[in-house]
């Protein structure tokens, strides 16, 4: 199992902006069946953070399911609006370490 950390860093204000989009994606991620597994926003230290947690079996998996999404044209379309409205984007791939309780 491999994680992805998807990071969006938004320019100030635009949270509701950003949310309003946003609350589209998941009926998204469902159809081309990724595993989405949380969103998150930042309260405190840097702020204007949305942060979101995907899983996927392996890399082949996560190659497959990213083609999926970069050809769904709603996804490509909330995806350039969210894209203006951010000042950076990270992403981040990781696996557990063989102490931790998620696998």
């Amino acid at each position: 199992m491999i994680y992805m950390v998807a990071i969006n860093y938004l320019a100030p204000g635009k949270y509701p902006e950003y949310a309003a989009l946003a609350k589209d994606l998941p009926p998204i991620y469902a159809k081309e069946k990724l595993n989405f597994i949380s969103s998150w926003h930042s309260l405190l230290g840097d702020i204007n953070q949305i942060w979101a947690l995907f899983s996927f079996d392996d890399w082949t998996d996560y190659q497959n399911k990213m083609q999926a999404m970069r050809r769904n044209k709603d996804y490509a379309a909330i995806s350039t609006k969210t894209s203006a409205i951010s000042i950076k984007q990270e992403r981040f791939m990781l696996e557990a370490n063989p102490w931790s309780p998620m696998k």
